[in-house]
């Protein structure tokens, strides 16, 4: 299967200015006819099992399951799932979560195998390998939205050159999140160690809390030629938080610069390919037969 070098990695961010549409090649995803659009982005809205709400994104995987970051589902005990209007890029709900599961090394695992745990908190670029943060979500129905193809299980972004774009829901420039969708480009894209993990580097706007679970999708070809935008990963966690604005201006908003929102200017995804065997068996879990319905390039 062919690919091009485009990459799309969905996620919230901050920059600054207004709202500007999604855009792919100078156009709106929405208009580009022979490339499936964003529609398969998801938010979800979670409450706690102590009932606080979070928020994180996630990508359709099949008609009613989609793939977010494992710590999105952590001890979690709804979930509200969200899409975007192609015309407006505003959130619906659209579905409610009926079982979800988290890879069993979300908050990562040491070295000797003896499942401890480490916290997210800890995580560093050195110790990546130790976590596998994916997740899995059965929805209440079948969505009519089609689902993103995963791209070939070996595909490698650095023998394969790939520039990159992030998109998800916009943040203003005092880091307030924007009920819309934007485009931001990064740049660089890594392996971490000997993990399977991948970092990329943002040049022009932040990947925030909260905003995990996004997917980092490549410009590939169907099995009829058709351009479409296929999975690699699942973005889960920032590095080198960064502030930056007016931070009178932010006190006032936020009450205490602590209060902002943090944001870094790299962050790191889990590649899907790698962990395909985890993914079938979860869905099938939380969705029996759910599976088969998985489309894989080759």
């Amino acid at each position: 299967m062919k690919f091009a070098a485009s990459v799309f990695i969905a996620a919230t961010f901050a920059t600054s200015g207004q709202p500007t549409a999604i855009l792919w090649e100078g156009q709106t995803l929405s208009t580009v006819a022979d490339v499936r659009s964003h529609e398969w982005l998801l938010a979800l809205k979670a409450k706690t099992v102590s009932g606080e709400n979070t928020y994180c994104t996630a990508v359709l995987v099949t008609p009613n399951v989609a793939l977010t970051a494992g710590h999105c589902v952590h001890e979690i005990s709804s979930i509200e799932v969200m899409a975007a209007s192609s015309e407006t890029a505003e959130f619906a709900t659209v579905a409610s979560a009926v079982s979800w599961e988290a890879h069993p090394q979300t908050f990562g695992e040491e070295p000797t195998g003896d499942a401890s745990r480490v916290a997210f908190s800890d995580f560093r670029e050195t110790s990546a390998h130790l976590y596998i943060d994916l997740g899995v979500v059965a929805l209440d129905r079948r969505l009519a939205t089609t689902p993103v193809r995963l791209s070939p299980p070996k595909l490698d972004p650095l023998v394969t050159p790939l520039t990159s774009y992030v998109f998800g829901r916009q943040r203003d420039e005092f880091y307030r999140s924007l009920p819309t969708f934007d485009v931001l480009r990064t740049e660089v894209v890594q392996w971490i160690g000997s993990s399977r993990n991948i970092l990329a580097k943002l040049p022009e706007g932040r990947w925030c809390v909260r905003d995990s679970g996004g997917p980092v999708t490549a410009e590939g070809t169907d099995e009829d030629g058709n351009r479409e935008l296929q999975l690699i990963g699942i973005g889960f966690v920032f590095f080198g938080r960064v502030l930056t604005g007016d931070l009178i201006e932010l006190r006032e908003i936020w009450g205490d610069l602590s209060a902002v929102p943090p944001c870094g200017e790299r962050m790191s995804y889990v590649h899907v390919g790698y962990n395909l065997n985890w993914i079938r068996d979860a869905m099938d879990r939380v969705s029996p037969g759910s599976a088969e319905e998985l489309q894989i390039s080759q």
